[in-house]
C-alpha cells in the first residue's frame, strides 16, 4: 500500500509539473502576441507620421518640387527632404530587424518594393538614395542590396506620372 502511495504521488507531481509548463507555455505564447501586436501598431504610428509629412502645405510644395524641377531645389528644400526620406529608411530598416528577430512577419522584399514604389519613384530620391546608402551603419548588406534593387527597379518618373494621370483623369470626367 505504501509502495502504490509513493506511486500516485510521484506521478501526480509529474501531470502536475506538466500541466504547469503548459501553463507557463501557453503564457509565453500569448505574450509572444501582445508583443507582435504592440509592435505592429507602434509601426503604424511611426508610418502615419512620416506620411503626416507630405500632408503640410510647405512640405507638399517641397516634394511636387522634387518631382518636377529636382535641379531647383534650395540647400533647405533639400534637407527637409533628407529628414524625409531618412524617416522612410528608418521604418524600413525597423520592419527588417522586427522581421530577422521574428517579431514581425513577412518577406522585407515585399516591403521594399512598396516603399520604393510610393516613396522612390522619383528621380530626386534616387539620387538621394544614392548618397546615403553609402552612410548607413550598422544595418546590413542584403537590407542595402535588397533596397537598391527595389528602388532602382521603380520608374523614375512613377511619382510624377501617377499625379498627372490623376490630373487627366479628372479633366475627362469634367469634359464628359
Amino acid at each position: 500500500m505504501k509502495v502504490n502511495g509513493k506511486i500516485f504521488l510521484e506521478i501526480a507531481s509529474v501531470l502536475v509539473l506538466a500541466g504547469g509548463l503548459l501553463l507557463v507555455a501557453f503564457q509565453v505564447n500569448q505574450a509572444t502576441s501582445i508583443t507582435k501586436a504592440q509592435i505592429a501598431a507602434e509601426g503604424t504610428s511611426r508610418w502615419r507620421a512620416v506620411d503626416g509629412t507630405r500632408q503640410s502645405e510647405t512640405f507638399a510644395v517641397v516634394l511636387a518640387k522634387s518631382f518636377e524641377n529636382p535641379e531647383a531645389l534650395t540647400l533647405a528644400e533639400m534637407m527637409e527632404l533628407d529628414a524625409y526620406y531618412m524617416g522612410v529608411v528608418d521604418q524600413m530598416a525597423s520592419a527588417n530587424s522586427m522581421m530577422n528577430s521574428g517579431f514581425r512577419d513577412g518577406l522585407i522584399e515585399e516591403d521594399l518594393a512598396q516603399a520604393a514604389l510610393t516613396y522612390f519613384a522619383n528621380a530626386y530620391a534616387k539620387a538621394w538614395w544614392k548618397q546615403y546608402r553609402t552612410v548607413l551603419v550598422g544595418e546590413e548588406s542584403r537590407f542595402i542590396r535588397l533596397f537598391d534593387e527595389a528602388i532602382m527597379a521603380v520608374d523614375a518618373s512613377r511619382n510624377q506620372d501617377s499625379y498627372l494621370a490623376i490630373k487627366r483623369e479628372l479633366a475627362s470626367q469634367k469634359a464628359r
